[in-house]
């Protein structure tokens, strides 16, 4: 069983709306999310709003791939496959769920004869 850790640091704060992050590792896996902050002009004060669902993003080398080679995430069959992290989530709910059931039509079979 693998252990995956997940580590977000802080990488750009400021006033733009778009930012270039560079130095990133080709085939790593990285995952991106937002924050908003608002200043308050005043007292300087800011004020963070919730974090964006993080994104999935790997770099990939730009070496043409071998015919035996899987196919890039970006095309559109392998990104489909790949579950974000909200239809992960109803995944195990729907899994526990569905066993709960079963689980209750069990017992109810061997209590009730």
């Amino acid at each position: 069983m693998a252990v995956l850790a997940v580590l977000f640091l802080k990488v750009y704060k400021g006033e733009e709306t778009t930012f270039h992050i560079s130095g990133l590792q080709v085939n790593t896996d990285y995952r991106f999310r937002v924050c908003v902050c608002r200043r308050c002009l005043d007292t300087s004060q800011e004020l963070s709003g919730p974090f964006s669902p993080s994104v999935a993003f790997m770099l990939q080398r730009n070496e043409l791939m071998l015919a035996g080679e899987m196919g890039s995430i970006d095309d559109p069959k392998i990104k489909s496959m790949i579950p974000t992290d909200e239809q992960f989530a109803a995944l195990i709910v729907l899994g526990f769920a569905s066993l709960s059931i079963i689980f209750a039509c069990i017992l109810q079979y061997f209590f009730m004869k």
